[in-house]
């Protein structure tokens, strides 16, 4: 994903611990599978997450059934907020380090220091 997504997004910080387990199973992820609108599109709205829930429709697409780390994460991020989601995928990209701090990158393209 690029930093333009992010800072499309706003540049957000909104961690939890569910926060947290997503970036970790996002850097699992197939990101050309079956999440790829939101794991490399950055297509965090619910109508996004709902369409990758609907598993006919997936399988179908993919060629076969999801990964349990995708649904794992499909799981994690469905009831999250779109800020949460963004903060997942920028500490999985990068974009965030693991204190919270932006990455010197993000900063270079405009996060705020």
């Amino acid at each position: 994903m690029c930093v333009g997504c992010y800072e499309e997004a706003g540049w957000p910080r909104e961690f939890s611990p569910e926060v947290v387990r997503a970036s970790a199973l996002l850097l699992k992820s197939n990101h050309f599978g079956p999440l790829h609108i939101i794991v490399e599109d950055w297509n965090l709205d619910d109508d996004s997450i709902e369409f990758c829930s609907q598993d006919e429709t997936m399988e179908r697409h993919w060629s076969g059934p999801m990964s349990a780390t995708d649904r794992a994460l499909l799981d994690l991020l469905r009831p999250m907020t779109v800020t949460q989601r963004a903060t997942a995928l920028a500490l999985a990209d990068g974009y965030l380090n693991g204190d919270g701090s932006y990455d010197d990158f993000a900063i270079q393209c405009g996060a705020p220091a």
